[in-house]
């Protein structure tokens, strides 16, 4: 399970950037650089919260996080690296650290905080403004990516099992205070962490359904964008062949990432009803787009993480509409 968990999180830090910069990248200085990803929109516009990994992170140790009081142990060949919360005004501007060691940050509906992933614990974190973290979600079960409707309901990727235990196939669960409360739909057959189908990465739309990232042993080793309702519990329909949907707060849209010729990502825009699929940024000539895009609230612009040789591993804010990009960050500035 702890493999196939580490397969859908983020693409470790120093691997995307000698592989997808646009030309040679030279090793030592991608081990000194650090990448920008992960970002989430506040609700208000104003702020966008991203993770920041790598040496350049400003945060403790992996190894010392791990071994706070109750963490489990981490072997040292399995601690990725630093990781930071931070937060960006949506113009432009010096980011600052809100939280350390936390991942998959999305804010909650009235932007008085957001919920994160602890990967150290495998369980799902609330981040306040000010930086304190606690728990939400049942932590019997390891619980990540968690997803935030517009009124208020949550979503996470979990392996727990209908029968309350763990170890099942990872599946998005409802969870409210400290508790997971149902599943999405029936178990896949075939059970276990190599059972034959596995959800994770869920987007909510304004109108209640989710799109979320799916694999499924029958259609081979590639993932799925798939969608489904929430309220019927009708089984999930398949949008396109990609990985980390976003659903636009129109509802018109959803971005998703696809590898392109050579492996560089590309962001991409598909209706709800699978028409429409078209590139938006990304890919070959332009840098690659190293994982899920987020939202402004007014649908106009999407934060992108992508790698570049001349600004290495930033966020840029694009234009929905014509593909415009503007830098947001500067993760090899960072100190």
């Amino acid at each position: 399970m702890r493999r196939l968990v580490r397969s859908l999180l983020p693409v470790p830090w120093l691997g995307l950037l000698l592989a997808a910069c646009d030309g040679p990248v030279d090793p030592r200085a991608a081990a000194d650089a650090a990448l920008d990803a992960e970002p989430s929109w506040s609700p208000d516009g104003a702020t966008i919260a991203f993770v920041r990994t790598g040496p350049r992170a400003g945060v403790v140790s992996a190894v010392r996080a791990s071994r706070e009081p109750g963490a489990p142990g981490v072997a040292t060949s399995e601690v990725p690296p630093p990781r930071a919360l931070l937060l960006v005004a949506a113009g432009g501007g010096a980011p600052r650290v809100l939280a350390h060691t936390v991942t998959a940050p999305a804010w909650l509906p009235d932007g008085g905080g957001l919920l994160a992933t602890d990967p150290f614990r495998g369980r799902v974190v609330r981040v306040a403004t000010d930086g304190t973290v606690r728990p939400v979600a049942d932590t019997t079960a390891l619980a990540f990516d968690p997803a935030v409707s517009r009124g208020g309901a949550v979503l996470v990727s979990t392996d727990r099992t209908d029968a309350g235990g763990r170890g099942g196939p990872l599946r998005l669960w409802l969870a409210a205070e400290r508790a997971l409360r149902r599943p999405l739909g029936p178990a896949a057959p075939g059970g276990g962490a190599g059972g034959s189908e596995q959800s994770t990465s869920p987007s909510w739309g304004p109108d209640g359904r989710v799109a979320f990232q799916r694999w499924r042993a029958a259609d081979g080793p590639g993932f799925q964008i798939a969608i489904v309702d929430t309220a019927v519990g009708a089984a999930a329909v398949r949008v396109a062949d990609g990985t980390a949907p976003a659903w636009s707060p129109t509802g018109e849209w959803i971005a998703y990432t696809r590898d392109a010729t050579g492996g560089r990502g590309t962001l991409r825009l598909v209706r709800p009803d699978g028409t429409g699929d078209r590139p938006l940024i990304g890919g070959a000539e332009e840098g690659a787009v190293t994982g899920r895009a987020a939202w402004s609230p007014d649908g106009r612009f999407l934060a992108v993480p992508r790698v570049t040789r001349a600004h290495g591993a930033a966020l840029w804010v694009v234009d929905a509409a014509t593909g415009a990009a503007r830098r947001l960050t500067a993760p090899r500035d960072a100190r």
